[in-house]
């Protein structure tokens, strides 16, 4: 499905008269077809596609300026991770640029440079972290693809060592 098949999606919602009674009123109008086919042109570029994302649960360590310390990571996808970490940890999020994820898949203990995007949420005992990979290196996509593969009994959550 593409961008413009998403878009053209939601406006679908556009037609209805109880939630949207003006905007269904000039989607039927002489110029509905015109006024679909401009807000998708408005809003396609606006909208980014996310990487599919797959829930896990794996043990990594984080290691940053100052700080080194085991997370639970939480999301994973081609392009980022999320992960839980101790509230009481003092990360210094403000040298993302200093942020490495250390996974250990089946093959071998992998490093992987992130850079915070936004803390998520929490509670009083831990912070949710979503950060975005820095780069990649050329077997990137098969690390992510074994680190996803652990919730299928691919590889063990707990790793000794991490």
């Amino acid at each position: 499905m593409t961008l413009i098949q998403d878009v053209d999606g939601i406006l679908a919602s556009a037609t209805d008269e109880v939630r949207y009674p003006v905007l269904a009123a000039a989607m039927r109008g002489p110029q509905g077809t015109e006024l679909r086919h401009e807000l998708v042109r408005l809003l396609a570029p606006q909208m980014h596609l996310r990487a599919p994302r797959r829930g896990v649960r794996v043990m990594c360590r984080l290691e940053g300026s100052g700080y080194d310390e085991p997370v639970l990571l939480t999301d994973i996808s081609a392009t980022g991770v999320r992960f839980l970490v101790l509230a009481s940890v003092p990360l210094d999020l403000t040298h993302f640029g200093d942020m490495r994820l250390h996974v250990r898949t089946p093959t071998s203990l992998r490093t992987l440079a992130v850079a915070l995007v936004r803390r998520c949420g929490g509670d009083d005992r831990y912070t949710d972290v979503a950060c975005r990979f820095l780069s990649t290196a050329e077997d990137h996509a098969q690390v992510v693809a074994e680190v996803r593969s652990t919730i299928f009994g691919g590889a063990s959550p707990h790793h000794p060592g991490l």
